[in-house]
């Protein structure tokens, strides 16, 4: 179980990360409503890429479990010293161990992917927020001096 609990943890950190702030990093805005509409366009673009091949390396991994259940490794002579040490059990199941690695790192990056695409999706439909709108976001600031990092909120006035 706590096993369980570590991989999930990992798998969220990994995905907040990767989904996070996305536009800061490739075109330096600090809000996704300042692109125009052909960096939205190219954004998608990539992003729907990015969905089928990480579609694709979940693929793979089921891939490489199924072969690592129907084709069970063997002992031969041409062995590497690691393949003896490890016995042909464990090599099964570290090929197996692998092939779920691959699938989960997969979903996850399919799952990121898809929905920063609903993002931009979104984005491009109604680029100009309605007037006189408010928002009241949570948000994390960071002090300079010290590196403290506090929790706070902003305010959006849209007129």
């Amino acid at each position: 179980m706590k096993r369980i609990i570590i991989v999930l943890s990992l798998l969220a950190c990994i995905s907040a990360d990767a989904c996070s702030q996305w536009y800061v990093k490739q075109y330096n805005v600090q809000d996704i409503s300042l692109l125009n509409e052909q960096q939205l366009e190219e954004s998608l673009r990539n992003t729907r890429n990015n969905v089928y091949y990480s579609l694709i390396t979940t693929g793979v991994g089921g891939v490489v479990v199924l072969l690592a259940i129907l084709l069970p490794y063997e002992e031969t002579e041409e062995s590497t010293f690691i393949e003896q040490l490890l016995g042909e059990k464990n090599v099964n199941n570290l090929y197996i161990a692998g092939g779920v690695a691959i699938a989960a790192g997969g979903i996850v990056a399919a799952i990121t992917y898809l929905a920063r695409m609903g993002t931009i999706r979104s984005e491009l439909e109604d680029p100009f927020s309605s007037s006189g709108s408010f928002s009241l976001e949570p948000a994390i600031f960071i002090e300079r001096s010290s590196n403290n990092i506090l929790p706070g909120l902003t305010m959006t006035f849209r007129f």
